[in-house]
């Protein structure tokens, strides 16, 4: 069956939160459309012996410590999904997140799909998502860009899932900033996008 979705994870000593991740990504009703890869960047509390315990269900790949863009990076190389999708190892996805309706999306091929979010503060949370569905081409990605990442942010990858080929040939990497590595990624995918799907479910959980 052809692999639709690549979840990548890297991770950096997370051993207290990793299985609360990895089990939310594993307990999904689709399991055979996604693939989930887990770079362990150099850890050295117990990530690599919870990571073994997942063996056959879970790539993992194991580097020197070189920070979350290398990480990253090393996922996409080896990535077989038509699809990317960057999790941290500190959140979750929610329950039914690929389900019947994203694997319809995820075969159309568009260039990114947008989702919401839950956002958790202690026991607060709130949801971030655009109002409805929508799918948006060429000029009509451009006029709407900003009112959509207004609402659903552009600098986080993990409410984003990114085609495979248009980061592929256009050799957009995560870059080693300290910080906004993230930011200056989305950046570089932002001028390429000329079809984007806008989902207005929620399909991840980022702790704070």
């Amino acid at each position: 069956m052809d692999t639709l979705l690549s979840v990548i994870i890297p991770t950096y000593n997370d051993a207290d939160k990793i299985i609360r991740c990895l089990d939310s990504v594993l307990n999904q009703a689709n399991r055979d459309y996604y693939e989930v890869i887990v770079v362990n960047d150099g850890s050295t509390d117990e990530t690599a012996d919870i990571l073994k315990k997942y063996k056959g269900d879970i790539l993992v790949l194991n580097q020197k410590n070189g920070g979350v863009s290398s990480a990253r990076n090393n996922g996409i190389a080896h990535a077989r999904g038509r699809y990317l999708w960057f999790v941290d190892a500190d959140d979750s996805i929610s329950s039914n997140s690929i389900d019947p309706g994203l694997i319809s999306v995820l075969k159309k091929n568009y260039d990114m799909i947008l989702f919401g979010f839950k956002k958790v503060v202690g026991h607060q949370s709130s949801i971030v998502k655009n109002n409805s569905n929508m799918v948006l081409f060429g000029d009509d990605v451009r006029s709407n860009f900003v009112s959509i990442f207004t609402t659903n942010t552009l600098n986080n990858p993990w409410n984003k899932m990114y085609r495979k080929d248009l980061i592929v040939k256009n050799k957009i990497k995560f870059n080693d900033f300290a910080v906004g590595e993230d930011a200056m990624f989305n950046y570089e995918v932002a001028p390429k996008i000329k079809s984007l799907c806008i989902l207005n479910t929620v399909k991840y959980t980022y702790y704070i």
